[in-house]
């Protein structure tokens, strides 16, 4: 697990807003870059990931995942560039090795596509106690196959972010 700001990586950008110091990590998203900025990560990580306690379909929620700890569901995770998902730092905080993701499948033991995650980073202020900053970021091995990831969702514009309090279809634990 790397619990630390991105300024190990050769893909992060620095600079300083309002005297504090941001990193914004670019995704690797072939033939273009993602960048995903703090301020929308902290929206993301807002937000209430369920729909209403009741079973959908996968067709529905192509972002999400089930995370895995030595192939057993323990979290979910949102997918958010093909080598790329976001989880709660809570959920990494006690498997932060052996772990893998499951794409497009109803079922956390079957289906869809299984794919190792090679990188943990949590958020540098991530606190267990407040649950501040409980965020983090999990890069995968591999791409996750182009036609499960040709509806995920990410806000790509200030407009299509979803405000704090506004309500929103997603999934998750």
């Amino acid at each position: 697990m790397c619990r630390c700001d991105v300024s190990d990586r050769d893909d992060a950008t620095h600079q300083q807003v309002n005297g504090v110091a941001m990193a914004t990590l670019a995704l690797d998203t072939s033939p273009r870059s993602t960048v995903i900025s703090p301020s929308t990560l902290e929206s993301l990580a807002r937000l209430s990931i369920e729909e209403g306690g009741h079973d959908t379909n996968i067709t529905r929620h192509r972002w999400q995942l089930s995370l895995q700890h030595n192939n057993d569901h323990f979290c979910g995770a949102t997918l958010i560039a093909s080598k790329w998902a976001l989880t709660s730092a809570g959920c990494v905080q006690l498997h932060s090795t052996d772990l893998s993701v499951r794409a497009a499948s109803n079922y956390v033991s079957s289906g869809g596509q299984l794919v190792d995650v090679q990188t943990v980073i949590v958020h540098p202020d991530y606190n267990a106690k407040t649950h501040d900053s409980d965020i983090a970021l999990l890069e995968f091995v591999e791409e996750v196959d182009e036609n499960i990831t040709v509806n995920a969702w990410l806000p790509n514009t200030k407009e299509e972010q979803i405000q704090d309090g506004w309500d929103t279809d997603l999934t998750g634990k």
